[in-house]
């Protein structure tokens, strides 16, 4: 099973980074999008955690990870 995570840090007020984590990004969600995506929370306040207001981004990337299942006979 391959899973993907799309991870988008934001920088807060007090200079400490905040992150948002979707699971299944689209496939052919585009650099430029994501961008959108993330100026549109800083710049209309839609997330404000432990009431600090994000004011700019960092960074976003998506990260794969496969996952196999064992089956184990437990006693």
């Amino acid at each position: 099973m391959n899973n993907k995570i799309l991870l988008m840090r934001f920088k807060k007020e007090d200079n400490k980074a905040f992150s948002i984590s979707l699971r299944a990004p689209r496939a052919n969600v585009t650099e430029e999008e994501i961008k959108k995506v993330m100026d549109y929370i800083v710049d209309n306040s839609l997330i404000i955690p432990g009431g600090v207001a994000i004011v700019g981004t960092i960074d976003a990337k998506i990260t794969s990870t496969t996952t196999e299942k064992i089956d184990l006979i437990l006693e």
